[in-house]
């Protein structure tokens, strides 16, 4: 039993598993071997081991704040926390921003860890509640993480299963509702269908139009994960497919009405910029702020604005405008927008948010974890992945009939167009530029 002990001691124990997970040292079919025959060990030695994650602060302090909240510790402190003392906004937290500092393998590894070298009852009790909290919670994320999940986890899940017949029927309930942790597919193209009938923005209803946007953008926002969120770079497909999509799409709407009102002639100009305005009101009032802020953008787009800078705006887009403006960092936004129920928040505000925390914090304050940074980034991301979907029947194609004539402008080419339809102050009038209206169908 000495043998054991020794073998099994805090500084041993931890190198142990950290040179095992590292496929490069040890084949994965030999290692998932030895972590078993690990498990059995400390299964059955369990009441005289030295627990290597025994909640011992040795020559490392916790770093508390003013108010006795958590600021920084280590990996080994912050595990012993949410196990021996928990606390449900911490383990919020933790499962939101764990990929942060942690692979899903070193996480679970650390649970496990934690629950086989302890002897108390409750703390196992807590591990299931964790559990089931990650999967029924954020069920994305533990069906992507699943399938890297080793042999020896996945065993020790099911020695739990065996163990407490209640976390089995919850764990298998849980998976039901997941649809079941299959390898994950390939991503297919899905086959959308065409709209129908005549469908233009001069025609369209715009209480319609701003409802199928709502619906449109609830579906990217119902797909988002926690560790999409986490990504280090919100414009990428590859990485984060919804975000990027929501990005694109408000960069789209901006150019879509800017083409609109620069292309026609001058009387339908100012009809469509005042109905791209009552978008805007009726975008606000349907709590769709990402709408909103798409077509205000074409609209106050530099190319356009000029054209109409001695025409003044309607008292209710001037509102909706201060409810949109940027002033101290999205404040009145920040403030219209909450305890709206269903809404669609604007995108761009939580990507600035996003980078204020990401930028304006360290990761490791004293070589420990920043929990503050940890908290913050998980604060983002409830706001995004919590918000109410919107419910009403979808028109399949709606969108795709919208911008079936739309040819998407540069910047400088809009520009083009409206110093030709409104030349600076002393400057001839340039020739017309056929090269851009050629492209408008």
């Amino acid at each position: 039993m000495f043998q054991v002990s020794w073998l099994l001691s805090k500084d041993f124990y931890m190198g142990f598993l950290s040179s095992l997970t590292d496929e490069r040292s040890i084949p994965v079919e030999i290692r998932d071997h030895i972590l078993f025959l690990l498990f059995l060990v400390v299964r059955t030695t369990n009441d005289n081991l030295y627990n290597p994650m025994e909640r011992q602060i040795e020559s490392v302090t916790i770093c508390y704040r003013y108010d006795d909240e958590i600021s920084a510790c280590t990996w080994s402190q912050l595990i012993n926390i949410l196990f021996d003392s928990p606390c449900p906004s911490l383990q919020k937290t933790f499962l939101q921003t764990f990929p942060r500092i942690a692979t899903p393998q070193r996480m679970l590894e650390s649970v496990m860890a934690k629950e086989l070298c302890s002897a108390k009852e409750d703390v196992t009790l807590r591990v299931i509640d964790f559990l089931l909290c990650w999967l029924e919670e954020y069920a994305k994320d533990f069906a992507e993480n699943f399938n890297s999940f080793s042999n020896p986890m996945l065993r020790w899940i099911d020695s739990l299963k065996k163990r407490h017949p209640e976390f089995k029927a919850k764990y298998e309930l849980a998976v039901t509702r997941v649809g079941g942790l299959q390898p994950a597919k390939e991503p297919q193209e899905s086959h959308k269908e065409t709209f129908q009938g005549k469908l233009d923005f001069d025609s369209m209803n715009i209480t319609d139009f701003v409802q199928q946007m709502s619906i449109l953008y609830s579906g990217y926002l119902s797909q988002l994960t926690g560790s999409e969120i986490l990504s280090r770079d919100w414009t990428k497909t590859s990485t984060s497919p919804n975000i990027a999509a929501l990005m694109k799409n408000c960069i789209l709407v901006s150019n879509w009405i800017s083409v609109l009102i620069l292309t026609s002639n001058d009387k339908r100009s100012a009809q469509r910029r005042k109905k791209a305005q009552k978008i805007v009101c009726e975008a606000i009032q349907q709590a769709n702020y990402h709408l909103a802020m798409g077509v205000m953008a074409g609209l106050e787009s530099g190319a356009v604005h000029r054209l109409f800078q001695k025409v003044k705006p309607s008292k209710k887009y001037r509102e909706a405008l201060d409810i949109l403006s940027s002033d101290r960092s999205y404040a009145t936004l920040r403030r219209h927008s909450q305890d709206k129920t269903p809404c669609i928040p604007y995108i761009g505000m939580y990507f600035v948010d996003w980078t204020l925390v990401q930028e304006g914090n360290p990761d490791l304050v004293e070589e420990k974890i920043n929990v503050v940074k940890l908290t913050l980034l998980g604060n983002v991301i409830t706001k995004l992945t919590e918000c109410a979907p919107v419910s009403g029947p979808e028109i399949p194609g709606f969108w795709e009939k919208l911008l079936e004539k739309h040819v998407e402008l540069e910047n400088e080419e809009l520009y083009e167009i409206s110093f030709y339809r409104c030349p600076r102050k002393g400057n001839p009038v340039p020739p017309r530029p056929d090269h851009i209206y050629n492209k408008i169908p």
